[in-house]
């Protein structure tokens, strides 16, 4: 057998396919980091009232422009506001949209998908 080729390996008795991959993915440490991240990305943008040290809208809560430092952990920007907490609660937007642009394309495309099986087309001419 030749380096790098994978067989695959039969099902154990009583084990689904399911239960295999979910053992094979918390095997794997890069996939523990990246649902890690995930975990926190969507913790901070569902906890951001709390998390955001100030209010992202308004302004005056630092000296206009300034660089970053211990009040304001990535500076301000040209009104004043505080760029972590816009960042914070900018990610609700970000994940918000992520969401929306992965349902949208499972919402219309399996009914379109199915919906030749149903009615029995044939995909050939």
């Amino acid at each position: 057998m030749s380096r790098g080729v994978r067989v695959a390996q039969p099902v154990a008795a009583g084990q689904s396919l399911q239960a295999m991959a979910w053992r094979q993915l918390w095997r794997k440490r890069t996939a523990l980091v990246g649902i890690g991240i995930i975990v926190v990305l969507v913790l901070t943008a569902m906890l951001a009232d709390v998390l955001a040290p100030y209010d992202p809208t308004a302004t005056g809560s630092g000296e206009p422009m300034s660089l970053p430092n211990w009040q304001h952990p990535l500076g301000t920007d040209m009104l004043g506001r505080d760029m972590l907490s816009r960042v914070i609660h900018g990610s609700r937007v970000a994940i918000y949209v992520g969401v929306l642009s992965l349902m949208l394309p499972i919402v219309v495309g399996i009914p379109l998908g199915s919906s030749p099986g149903f009615t029995g087309a044939s995909s050939t001419t």
